[in-house]
């Protein structure tokens, strides 16, 4: 029992940053599936991208993290600062089913300038709505973000942590709309709300 409890309290401890590389550290494992490691550089290019001039050697991450697919494309999801001179990134791959999301951390001179010049950076390169996409017969055409059956990203919120889930699809819907989405194993429904292609965000059932 006693080391039961000392398992708890470790794990209560863990900062959310390792959950997370943890949880994609086990996805990562699966039988005859190839795996392509996503580096420093990679995140660097990224930033350089959209703008923010880095190198690799700024970039770091705390465990490996690899995608199904090579050459990922990948996607700033948010930004924040950690310390005076540094900053907590949160990644993610473009195709939702290639990787889950994870976080990386970047050396900087001014933490909080740096954060909000990427956030301004982000937020001026997402892309307008595409719930609507011109009429046809006079009616607004919904493209759908989320198909039934695709595969998608799943964040809980508790408290102060994030926690991301491969689910599948039980419903259709854009962004902003309510879907059922269920695991991989069909076990378990979740009640979500469409926040972009192949994400969703709720909680269960």
């Amino acid at each position: 029992m006693s080391g039961d409890r000392s398992q708890s309290r470790l794990f209560g401890i863990l900062p959310t940053a390792a959950l997370l590389v943890l949880a994609n550290a086990a996805m990562a494992q699966g039988p005859a599936v190839s795996r392509y490691q996503i580096s420093e550089l990679d995140i660097a290019k990224e930033l350089v991208v959209i703008g923010v001039n880095v190198n690799a050697s700024q970039v770091h991450l705390p465990a490996q993290i690899s995608a199904r697919t090579a050459s990922q494309k990948l996607e700033i999801v948010t930004v924040q600062p950690l310390k005076a001179n540094q900053v907590r990134i949160e990644l993610r791959c473009s195709k939702a089913a290639d990787c889950l999301p994870f976080f990386a951390s970047l050396d900087v001179e001014d933490a909080n300038q740096t954060s909000a010049d990427i956030q301004s950076r982000i937020t001026s390169s997402t892309a307008p709505s595409h719930q609507t996409a011109g009429p046809i017969g006079g009616e607004p055409v919904i493209r759908r973000q989320l198909k039934v059956g695709s595969h998608a990203v799943l964040t809980i919120r508790d408290g102060h942590l994030d926690i991301h889930l491969q689910v599948l699809a039980i419903d259709s819907g854009a962004i902003g709309q309510d879907v059922r989405v269920c695991t991989l194993d069909r076990k378990k429904i979740f009640h979500a709300t469409v926040t972009g292609e192949g994400t969703v965000a709720g909680g269960m059932e």
